[in-house]
């Protein structure tokens, strides 16, 4: 796959710039879906700009090898079915260039370049593997909401050593029969045996869907990272 940019959307902070989200959509759908999300976030987040890209539109095995957005391809939508581990690294890397972007952008601002990744559903995954193989610079926190450990490389010693220690918060309804609540709890497992610094939390009742719930205490722990 040719490593070309991805599409995004933004919306600026309100305040002076001092933090940016990178926020990862789900299978199928687009970064401009969650303006709203964004928006919900950022009467916290003042100083933040959030940067939503859209996933490349290549074919996946789960719908027939038909062609729709998403950050890998998969033959069912649970851990240990990312299909093509190249591509996977490859789309990564673009989500890396942006965190790139937005670290220099940072700094062009004489500020501490503070980057957060969040994700929903397989955009979660993305967040994470991003994080633990491809970034060069420092991610303040990951926030994956309805997801799961994206295994191709697990146990890996690729690990990137500057976010071993990034702090992880999961969150997951236990209703959702899409991502169902037991793999998100096997991959939040699998992440303290690796020594990962992660919380998990199930939100009762929710179903494969963001909560106002969950987006004010993503807000919290958000400000409470940028306070230490």
């Amino acid at each position: 796959m040719e490593n070309t940019k991805l599409a995004k959307f933004l919306v600026e902070p309100k305040k002076k710039h001092l933090s940016t989200i990178l926020l990862l959509h789900g299978f199928g759908d687009k970064g401009g879906s969650y303006i709203e999300t964004a928006k919900i976030l950022q009467k916290s987040l003042p100083n933040t700009r959030f940067v939503m890209p859209t996933a490349p539109v290549i074919p996946v095995d789960f719908i027939g090898g038909k062609k729709t957005n998403s950050w890998y391809n998969l033959a069912k939508p649970k851990p240990k079915e990312d299909k093509d581990p190249k591509q996977l690294e490859e789309i990564s890397e673009m989500v890396r260039d942006l965190i790139d972007e937005e670290h220099q952008i940072l700094i062009e601002k004489e500020t501490d370049p503070i980057i957060f990744l969040l994700g929903f559903s397989q955009g979660a995954g993305m967040c994470l593997f991003t994080t633990m193989f491809k970034s060069e610079k420092k991610i303040a926190g990951v926030i994956m909401l309805s997801g799961f450990l994206v295994n191709s490389k697990l146990n890996s010693k690729e690990r990137k050593q500057i976010n071993k220690s990034t702090p992880v918060l999961m969150y997951h309804g236990s209703a959702d029969d899409t991502i169902l609540q037991e793999w998100s709890q096997i991959s939040y497992i699998e992440m303290m045996q690796m020594g990962m610094n992660v919380q998990y939390s199930v939100f009762r009742g929710l179903d494969h869907q963001i909560s106002s719930k969950e987006l004010k205490q993503t807000s919290e722990w958000i400000l409470n990272l940028l306070k230490n």
